[in-house]
């Protein structure tokens, strides 16, 4: 009488071998992925002129958003001493998007002080997109 239990298991281990990549190529080929957004170009244009903005303001020197006790407190070089600044500071937090807000400023000089309920012990994305003199300025600073 002859044995055939070996070859029958190496049947039946290379058939769900088969069967679980025919379905991972399935799930594979369902999935949606989208290497490039819809709207590409436009974010391209917004992120290039954000850099620019970005550089505009390097080019006037040093400039900084840190956090306070009771908020932030931003920080710009001294080129803007006696200058109108008006601009948006936008709080993200990557932990929790649902704590992400934003505040209006408008402020003379160099320096500000926010008051905002910033939860301890959590990472913040704080960034000031402002204009003053006419030309517009962004700066970005993590606070841990």
């Amino acid at each position: 009488m002859r044995n055939y239990a070996w070859p029958l298991g190496i049947t039946l281990v290379m058939a769900a071998f088969i069967a679980m990549t025919i379905g991972f190529v399935r799930v594979a080929f369902s999935e949606r992925v989208d290497l490039v957004a819809p709207d590409y170009y436009y974010r391209d244009k917004l992120f290039s002129a954000r850099l620019e903005s970005e550089k505009a303001l390097m080019k006037l020197g040093r400039a900084e958003i840190s956090r306070t006790a009771n908020g932030v407190s931003v920080q710009l070089p001294a080129a803007f001493a006696g200058k109108r600044v008006k601009g948006t500071l936008h709080f993200y937090s990557p932990l929790n998007p649902a704590d992400d807000f934003s505040v209006f400023v408008e402020f003379d000089g160099t320096t500000r002080a926010v008051s905002a309920a910033l939860k301890p012990n959590q990472l913040w994305r704080v960034s000031l997109d402002f204009e003053s003199g006419g030309a517009k300025y962004f700066l970005q600073n993590a606070l841990p």
